[in-house]
Order: structure tokens, then C-alpha cells, then sequence
């Protein structure tokens, strides 16, 4: 697959109508898990980071694992110094 950015937004407008069919007609997600949309939607992830929010909208929204990425853990004090 190419990485440019026609393809990336052919690869958004899938990922969107996967995520529209689903949350409109729940009775279809078993369908599209079958059909290990899984797997092609992380592939999309990883060679379309631009999209990875709309992949994992799509990816929640079919009841599936979401791997998030933690930016922040909320370790870590910050001190303020008052003179």
C-alpha cells in the first residue's frame, strides 16, 4: 500500500463507513469481526498515523481492542518554587 495522501484519505473515508454501518446497525458488527476487519484496521493504524483516531473509533465501536498509547500518567510532581 502506498503511503500518500490520496490513499490516506481513501483509508479514512473506509475506516468512517466501517465505523457508520456499525453504529447504525449493531446487528452487522458479528459480521464485520468475521471478516477479521481487526486486523485490517490496525494495519491501516500503522501505515496511516494521521488517521489512528478515526481506526480507533471504528475499532471501539465494533466492541474490539483499542490499543491505546498513554501520553501522560500523571507521575511526577511538578514544584513550583515561591521566592
Amino acid at each position: 500500500m502506498e503511503n500518500d495522501e490520496k490513499f490516506d484519505k481513501l483509508q479514512a473515508a473506509v475506516t468512517s463507513a466501517i465505523r457508520n454501518v456499525v453504529s447504525r446497525s449493531k446487528h452487522l458488527v458479528q459480521l464485520f469481526v468475521e471478516e477479521d476487519v481487526e486486523e485490517l484496521l490496525n494495519e491501516i493504524a500503522k501505515l496511516h498515523p494521521s488517521i489512528s483516531d478515526k481506526v480507533k473509533a471504528a475499532l471501539r465501536d465494533l466492541g474490539l481492542k483499542v490499543h491505546l498509547k498513554e501520553e501522560w500518567s500523571g507521575a511526577g510532581a511538578v514544584q513550583m518554587a515561591l521566592d
